[in-house]
């Protein structure tokens, strides 16, 4: 029987949308800028910066460095927070209503600067939920299995007692390996109905 509920956050219950940090990037460096190819192609900045493991400004002169741009650090800082779109309506009615079956957690890979905007975009959404575990807080990000040992301890919940929904399959695979179901959000719009399908069909 399920008892706990692992949600990711981006592309879970809020929305998240590359494009735009990716166009304020491109203004700001007067070319074409793609996100993705940015990460992948400073993967290790940025995935340490997931991991705490750098400070806000740090972060924010590298990003003016790679974008060579001279524009002021609040701009480049605006654009990295460009992605952030706010909570998918009706998300916080659900999770009201979930939390009164389950004990609801949620697992996010996320940075410092990300968390002052969208934790108040979250206040009702995170309203009474049992634990926020961040990637720059854990030192960890998914799919990295430190992460999934630290959630299980901190929490205490039983992997065969849990379900972890996240958009990326790669994380859903390493949580697996501990014995914890999942769904794969691949759709927002329709994770409502795909997860009470699978909350029904595992009591």
């Amino acid at each position: 029987m399920i008892k706990n509920i692992i949600f990711d956050l981006g592309n879970v219950l809020y929305e998240v949308n590359n494009q735009n940090t990716s166009a304020a990037f491109s203004t700001l460096a007067r070319t074409e800028i793609d996100l993705q190819q940015l990460i992948s192609n400073h993967r290790d900045g940025f995935y340490e910066f997931e991991k705490g493991r750098i400070e806000n400004d740090f972060f924010l002169d590298s990003l003016k460095e790679i974008l060579s741009t001279s524009e002021s650090t609040k701009e480049v800082k605006n654009a990295w927070n460009a992605m952030l779109v706010g909570v998918y309506p009706g998300r916080e009615a659900w999770i009201k209503n979930l939390k009164k079956r389950f004990s609801i957690s949620i697992l996010s890979n996320t940075n410092k600067i990300h968390h002052e905007i969208f934790s108040k975009h979250c206040e009702s959404l995170f309203e009474g939920l049992d634990h926020l575990f961040y990637s720059f807080e854990l030192d960890s990000r998914k799919p990295d299995r430190e992460i999934y040992e630290k959630t299980l301890s901190f929490t205490n919940y039983k992997p065969s007692e849990t379900v972890f929904v996240d958009d990326l399959v790669e994380n859903l695979r390493e949580a697996e390996k501990f014995g914890i179901k999942t769904v794969h959000c691949f759709n927002p719009d329709i994770l409502q109905n795909q997860l009470e399908e699978f909350l029904q069909s595992a009591t």
